[in-house]
């Protein structure tokens, strides 16, 4: 890194105000790029050695990254475990990751065996047991052994999030339990999974949550509502964005012209043409200096100040490139 940038980023971290006092770290390896990719602690040291073109988190004890133009998966040593050797990958859900081979996606376990061959136009990962696949035009879902658990029949599906999962028929959606039997019938317009209990759906224009028995929980009032997380869901209210929980409550008043889910106890929240985060009592934990703002993962986050791109810790602290090293 240029000494140029390193003064812009310490000149920025000098000056961004947080009143954030808790800090989340991880111990597993975090991508970091440099000239490549590679991976530092939660120290932000370097554990494995830049000299990947693109490197993706770890997830089921391995992680995604890219050698050349072909995927394979390393350990948390840095050990490359299963070979670069496909066109595009996942993370490992379940024990089980979708890879590309050729124009067919297919799934590999853990060891790097192809678990279910590839013969699928596209899929999903494995949630609940279950996957979704695309044959033709048609969605359904396989089983961990590649057994179709239910036909393809579907227009549009979500993957199954508290033993049900949105389908669309026609025009509209409905839920499949995990036989495949229609749970709720589809008469909405939109959906989301299920979360906490609860789902999104949208009754012509206006958006609510029901239960998992298809009883409308909170009334559609909302011209936008996401899933629970964290204990609250993001909703629009004309043009401004603010937060309910699941008694349909303003836990947070919409105030915001942009706002993504909460992460980490923390979620993205715009105020005039700036990004920052608020806390789920609606404080601003880290203020609004930023052009765009990712979500937190393992306690960090990317975000933007013109065309330069940064992470930050919980307390919007910019973390510089890591200076030390215990790389393999």
């Amino acid at each position: 890194m240029s000494s140029i940038l390193r003064v812009l980023i310490a000149f920025f971290a000098s000056v961004f105000i947080s009143t954030n006092s808790f800090a989340q770290q991880s111990d597993t390896p975090y991508p970091w790029a440099q000239n490549r990719w590679g991976y530092v602690n939660a120290d932000h040291c370097w554990v494995i050695r830049e000299q990947f073109a693109y490197a993706r988190g770890f997830r089921e004890g391995l992680a995604p990254v890219l050698v050349g133009e072909r995927w394979g998966y390393i350990d948390q040593t840095g050990r490359m475990a299963i070979n670069p050797q496909f066109v595009s990958v996942s993370p490992f859900f379940e024990g089980l990751a979708v890879v590309k081979v050729g124009e067919r996606f297919g799934f590999i376990d853990r060891t790097g065996r192809m678990a279910i061959n590839p013969q699928f136009d596209s899929t999903n990962r494995f949630s609940e047991g279950l996957a979704e696949v695309r044959v033709g035009r048609r969605w359904g879902f396989i089983d961990p052994t590649g057994r179709m658990a239910i036909n393809p029949q579907f227009d549009v599906t979500y993957r199954f999030s508290e033993g049900l999962a949105a389908v669309k028929v026609g025009e509209r959606f409905g839920y499949i339990d995990r036989t495949g039997r229609m749970a709720i019938n589809p008469q909405f317009d939109s959906t989301h999974r299920f979360s906490e209990g609860l789902a999104p759906v949208k009754v012509r224009n206006h958006w609510g949550f029901i239960d998992r028995t298809g009883r409308m929980a909170i009334n559609p009032q909302f011209d936008f509502a996401s899933e629970l997380i964290e204990g609250l869901a993001k909703v629009k209210v004309g043009e401004r964005f603010g937060y309910i929980d699941r008694t349909g409550r303003m836990a947070i008043n919409p105030q915001f012209s942009y706002a993504l889910d909460f992460s980490e106890g923390l979620a993205t929240v715009r105020v005039g043409e700036r990004f920052g985060y608020i806390d789920p009592t609606g404080r601003m934990a880290i203020n609004p200096y930023f052009n765009w703002a990712f979500p937190f993962e393992n306690g960090r986050a990317v975000v933007t100040i013109g065309v330069l791109g940064m992470t930050i810790d919980r307390t919007g602290r910019v973390l510089l490139d890591p200076t030390c090293s215990i790389s393999r």
